[in-house]
């Protein structure tokens, strides 16, 4: 089985208003397989997608699931609770908990991590912050997030602990996946 990897192309919508596309946005969407939209949360209406309704008749569309905040404070919080439930998980050793979080290969690692005796529930995170998204791919019928992020860790809640540490993290996700979570599937 070979991977053909598809272009990716972003556009902006505009001010709100359909006639105020960009012909370049116009094109990209015409020669669109897929059309991935922006939603709040899952079920929610789309701004962006109302903007291009006329424009996308036929094609494939893939909601996607996108905190619409700024606030930096709310942002790094969603990734510190959602980087706390892998590591939480990881260093009990709940092996259900990871099967939803994790691709079958990231978790035949954490299992035989787990099994070595490797994983420590006494270490949480601290902090995570996401440097920079370093790249975004589809393959075959998989959308791929590489990420780029500092985490802090400490030991037995014990802040004179901390260890700082820079890794790169892939997510994926089906195209057709109504499902908000990203699977945690490199590090």
């Amino acid at each position: 089985m070979t991977s053909e990897l598809q272009e990716l192309t972003f556009i902006g919508v505009g001010p709100g208003d359909p006639e105020l596309l960009t012909l370049g946005a116009l094109k990209a969407i015409k020669n669109a397989s897929l059309i991935a939209y922006p939603v709040k949360e899952i079920g929610a209406k789309s701004i962006a997608k109302e903007i291009v309704m006329q424009f996308v008749e036929g094609k494939k569309c893939l909601p996607l699931w996108l905190p619409m905040i700024t606030e930096k404070d709310i942002l790094n919080s969603a990734w510190e609770e959602a980087s706390n439930q892998l590591a939480e998980a990881f260093n009990n050793g709940d092996k259900k908990t990871l099967k939803n979080l994790l691709t079958k290969d990231v978790l035949l690692t954490f299992e035989n991590a787990i099994e070595e005796k490797k994983n420590n529930p006494n270490y949480q995170f601290y902090s995570i912050v996401v440097d920079e998204v370093t790249d975004v791919s589809i393959i075959d019928s998989l959308i791929n997030i590489t990420l780029k992020i500092t985490s802090e860790q400490f030991k037995d809640n014990d802040e004179s602990t901390i260890s700082k540490k820079q890794d790169t993290w892939t997510f994926q996700k089906k195209i057709n996946s109504n499902s908000p979570i990203w699977l945690l599937s490199s590090t």
